[in-house]
């Protein structure tokens, strides 16, 4: 099986949605507004948009695209708790997505440049969400 964009992103979706996290995804792919007010806890989606590209033999690259990966929690009136949630759910989400390329699967890398993160609560929102942005190196067929 090639790896693609798709194949990278599924990857992701399984590891996420699997014990230890077992998040939901998002009813929408672009963002959480669509979640009902009582189910934006512990909800993910999940990009995965082009990089760069190096090419090479026989039809196939080097090619780094960029991961971002998003998760909701509901602040349930404890801001500074539902932040620290968020902060330990972004090095286990980290730490999972790097082991997975680079033990389990074997399809891929996380590059250490690259790699950032944000927490941040939407205007009039009842949850804060974590943005993770992850490169992922891989070789592709053209």
């Amino acid at each position: 099986m090639a790896t693609t964009p798709d194949v990278l992103r599924n990857r992701i979706r399984s590891l996420v949605v699997a014990a230890p996290f077992s998040y939901r995804e998002a009813v929408s792919s672009d963002d959480f507004s669509l979640q009902g007010s009582g189910s934006s806890d512990a909800v993910f989606r999940c990009v995965i948009s082009g990089g760069t590209s190096i090419g090479g033999f026989s039809y196939s690259e080097d090619r780094t695209d960029v991961l971002e990966l998003e998760v909701a929690r509901h602040i349930a009136a404890d801001y500074v708790a539902t932040f620290h949630t968020l902060v330990g759910d972004c090095n286990s989400l980290l730490a999972a997505i790097i082991r997975d390329g680079h033990q389990t699967s074997g399809l891929y890398t996380v590059p250490d440049d690259g790699r950032d993160w944000a927490i941040s609560a939407p205007t009039g929102a009842s949850y804060l969400t974590l943005r993770l942005t992850v490169p992922l190196n891989y070789e592709a067929q053209v």
